[in-house]
């Protein structure tokens, strides 16, 4: 037998091509946990404590599924954004259920200069232009909202390795008639305004054995809540005064955009 065993290949030479797929982001090894991960907190102690690694994964794909568009999306994110929005970059709004209130974001901490709006009302164009967006250095964090696009796992998975390459905070909106596609991203929510709050589910993370539940208190001067106005936003191009954003961009294709558009594209 001893012979036998000293005739087999040694496993301690390291394989290099197999040490390449594992150091790659978007690959896990079963229950072990990435504490070299890069993490932003999100705010809410409670909900930080739920979070692997306390604080919302960068350079990760989040999912998030909610009722309807407008159910928390700024109360959960405000207190990162404004942390955000102190760096240099861009926070990047692709395809909102609405036009995000200037002053209300300053309220939070938010600084509206950095906030930039993209629309894109043909799917393959969105998703092409998403993946950029994901990629982009520039990108402090990229907002999503899926509206009627009804992403699939092969997109919902293109979003997430994108989403790898880049070095952003990455946040898809779905709605809950999606929630039965399986979703590539290493971080799943699901959130609802109630009475009491916004409650928050945590479907999924990496070495999660169970669900969690959390609820975050509102603000006694809350904005009203709208939902369902996801599909009022028309398909052309617009351009939002100083006290606003700056500017709505539709994005093209490379091969087609003229060259204003190029020097205007973010």
């Amino acid at each position: 037998m001893d012979k036998l065993l000293e005739t087999l290949p040694s496993t301690k030479t390291p394989n290099p091509v197999l040490a390449d797929v594992l150091s790659r982001k978007d690959v896990w090894r079963g229950q072990r946990l990435d504490t070299a991960a890069r993490v932003i907190s999100s705010g809410y102690p409670v909900l930080d404590q739920m979070l692997q690694g306390q604080g919302w994964p960068i350079a990760e794909l989040i999912d998030v599924t909610q009722p309807a568009n407008g159910h928390g999306e700024w109360h959960l994110l405000s207190p990162t954004l404004a942390n955000l929005s102190q760096k240099s970059g861009y926070i990047l709004l692709f395809n909102p259920p609405a036009m995000p209130y200037g002053p209300g974001l300053e309220q939070q901490g938010i600084d509206p200069r950095k906030i930039r709006v993209i629309k894109s009302a043909q799917q393959d164009v969105a998703l092409s232009a998403l993946v950029d967006m994901l990629q982009a250095q520039c990108s402090l964090a990229v907002l999503a909202w899926e509206n009627n696009f009804h992403w699939r796992y092969a997109q919902l998975r293109k979003l997430q390795i994108a989403a790898t390459h880049g070095d952003a905070l990455s946040i898809c909106f779905r709605k809950n008639t999606t929630a039965r596609v399986q979703s590539p991203a290493p971080l799943r929510l699901h959130t609802q305004l109630k009475a009491k709050g916004l409650e928050i589910e945590l479907l999924k993370q990496r070495g999660q054995t169970h669900q969690q539940q959390c609820t975050l208190a509102l603000p006694r001067l809350s904005a009203q809540v709208h939902a369902e106005l996801g599909n009022n936003l028309d398909s052309n191009t617009q351009v939002v005064g100083s006290s606003g954003f700056g500017k709505v961009l539709p994005f093209q294709r490379a091969s087609t955009q003229s060259e204003s558009t190029r020097q205007g594209r973010i």
